[in-house]
């Protein structure tokens, strides 16, 4: 018997007799769990009067009866439940307000959300009775003369992420500011200057940069 062959017969030994250890098994890794909640759905059912009328007397507490009634206008409603049962409704209303705007989203839609009990759980909508006294070519002005450079840019817009500004103003933008601009990756990142003006009586209310890229 050749060297080889003695050579398998050896191995064949050992692996009948046990002596060859098999690859030991890795641990199972942690198991995760995913919790995959149902999505919630709106339902046919009609908003309550009584929660209409929460909603309306809330527009009110800020506004008042006679900015309320001259106005605001329901336009819709919505029953909706949640992917875990709880059942809460929004109602929208239509806020009449001068239409010499650009903004998203449209700030003359207005909408309460109240949970089943009538409590609110959120407002987009004015805090006060604007007069909306401020046109767009007398906050452009207003611009100026705060050092904003044209072209100079005024939106009528709903502000909501401000912790300083919360609700309806002018955003009034200049041109960016060329002395701030920086190389990044083949192209300038500048700053635009902009100021926030009050919609009723024109007074400044707040400054902010945005950053803007260009290629030149």
């Amino acid at each position: 018997m050749n060297k080889t062959a003695v050579i398998l017969v050896v191995l064949l030994a050992m692996l009948l007799s046990g002596c060859v250890e098999k690859p030991k098994e890795s641990a199972p890794g942690p198991t995760v769990t995913v919790t995959i909640r149902p999505p919630g759905k709106i339902l046919a059912e009609a908003v309550p009067g009584y929660i209409i009328d929460k909603s309306s007397n809330y527009i009110k507490s800020y506004v008042g009866n006679d900015y309320f009634v001259q106005r605001f206008i329901l336009t819709d409603n919505k029953t909706m439940q949640s992917g875990t049962g709880e059942i809460s409704y929004t109602v929208f209303y239509s806020y009449d307000i001068p239409s010499d705007y650009l903004a998203s989203p449209d700030p003359k839609q207005v909408s309460v959300s109240l949970d089943k009990d009538g409590n609110i759980i959120d407002y987009l909508g004015p805090k006060k009775p604007h007069t909306f006294s401020i046109t767009r070519e007398q906050v452009i002005e207003i611009g100026k003369q705060n050092g904003l450079t044209e072209p100079i840019i005024a939106d009528l817009d709903r502000i909501l992420a401000s912790k300083s500004i919360d609700g309806y103003v002018w955003v009034v933008t200049g041109n960016l500011d060329k002395t701030t601009c920086k190389e990044i990756g083949g192209t300038q990142e500048c700053l635009i200057q902009g100021i926030y003006v009050d919609v009723d009586d024109g007074s400044v209310i707040g400054t902010f940069n945005r950053s803007s890229l260009i290629r030149e």
